[in-house]
C-alpha cells in the first residue's frame, strides 16, 4: 500500500541512530511509537539528501505465499 510509505525530514530521523552503530540506508528497520504509545516498525524504503521514506507496510505485503496444510478433521455443521 503505497499510503503506508511516509516522508521524514532527515533531521528526525538521525537522532534515532545516536546511541546506534546503524547507519541510515535502504533495508534500515526503525522503531516508532504509534498513537497508543505500541511499537510500530519500519523499513527505511530510501534515503535522500533531506528526506528519508520508511515503509510501514508488513514485509510480507506485495509477496506471494504458499501454504501447505493438511486437513485433520471436516465437522459437519
Amino acid at each position: 500500500n503505497p499510503d503506508n510509505i511516509q516522508r521524514f525530514r532527515r533531521h528526525e530521523i538521525e537522532p534515532m541512530l545516536k546511541d546506534s552503530d546503524a547507519t541510515l540506508e535502504p533495508g534500515l528497520v526503525l522503531s516508532f511509537a504509534d498513537a497508543a504509545k505500541g511499537e510500530l516498525a519500519g523499513v527505511v524504503d530510501s534515503v535522500e539528501a533531506e528526506a528519508v521514506f520508511v515503509n510501514f507496510n508488513h514485509p510480507l505485503a506485495d509477496k506471494d505465499i504458499t501454504f501447505d496444510v493438511h486437513i485433520v478433521e471436516v465437522v459437519p455443521a
